[in-house]
């Protein structure tokens, strides 16, 4: 067995960086496929209807809904944190597209 060194380069230590090509497949180092979180629960639908429950319940409390900006139209939040998960759990990096690396505002 021969050892495999990390290349220099960028911290992949978070796991919320999915931006590296095709992030819907993981390959093993013998070229098998590795299922994904994604994958495994179904895609990004599993996520918007998880996002959709988590939102019905915001929506009724006051306390939550006193976070949100716009509280009257939740729909831009739903579909951020639905796709934030998405990538985070190995399917495609349109979050990290649309809106920059997940820690992008808090180092500026």
């Amino acid at each position: 067995m021969r050892a495999v060194s990390t290349p220099p380069g960028p911290d992949t230590t978070d796991a919320a960086d999915t931006t590296d090509g095709d992030d819907t497949t993981d390959v093993d180092d013998d070229g098998t496929h590795r299922v994904t979180v994604f994958e495994a629960v179904g895609g990004q639908s599993f996520f918007d209807r998880l996002v959709d429950r988590f939102y019905e319940r915001v929506e009724t409390d006051d306390v939550l809904l006193s976070m949100y900006p716009e509280p009257d139209d939740l729909a831009p939040a739903r579909r951020r944190l639905a796709l934030f998960l998405g990538q985070y759990w190995g399917g495609p990096a349109v979050y990290a597209e649309e809106r920059g690396h997940p820690r992008l505002r808090m180092r500026h």
